[in-house]
């Protein structure tokens, strides 16, 4: 039992040596490539890019369905062109390590693809709600002409039976023939 406190006791020695030399401690600490990273902010870097490729995925879905309706999107491609951009870029930067632009360009793709859901929904719904007034107006204008049409046909076939009624009423007057032999 003594030699095991012995091993334990020149183990512990050993370590704490290491650890106070100076050039192990710079190093470790001041080294350009960092091993002792903070867990928390890897994983906010890889939730903020995970949540950015949702957002993008969902503002995609809602530019097919706008432009499916005839809403105009090209700006709104333009927008979530950038924004995979950018998220193609916080992947890189995430990939080096650097966390923190990471999470900022993750988080600009996402907003900027939040942005564009809105935007779409929006032009989506205009875009209904003017082919809506336009279905009506048409039916309006086409109830309108046919009744239009229904009174100035019946109109017009009142009055030629008019005409020829009177016409059938005329009495025809023959001259007289006496007043001819005078």
């Amino acid at each position: 039992m003594k030699r095991q406190h012995m091993v334990l006791l020149l183990g512990f020695t050993l370590l704490l040596i290491t650890l106070s030399s100076p050039g192990i401690i710079y190093s470790a600490f001041h080294s350009p490539f960092r091993f002792l990273v903070i867990p928390s902010q890897q994983s906010e870097a890889e939730n903020a890019i995970n949540a950015a490729q949702s957002a993008i995925n969902i503002a995609y879905t809602h530019l097919v369905v706008a432009d499916r309706t005839g809403a105009p999107i090209i700006d709104l491609i333009e927008s979530l062109n950038n924004a995979i951009a950018d998220l193609n870029q916080a992947r890189t930067v995430y990939n080096n390590m650097d966390y923190t632009s990471a999470i900022t360009l993750a988080g600009n793709a996402q907003y900027i693809a939040d942005s564009i859901t809105e935007q779409s929904q929006h032009r989506r719904i205009a875009t209904l709600v003017q082919l809506q007034v336009q279905i009506i107006l048409a039916i309006a204008v086409t109830a309108i002409v046919i009744l239009v049409t229904y009174l100035a046909l019946t109109r017009w076939y009142k009055y030629r039976k008019q005409q020829r009624r009177d016409l059938l009423q005329m009495e025809i007057r023959l001259p007289d023939e006496e007043d001819d032999e005078s």
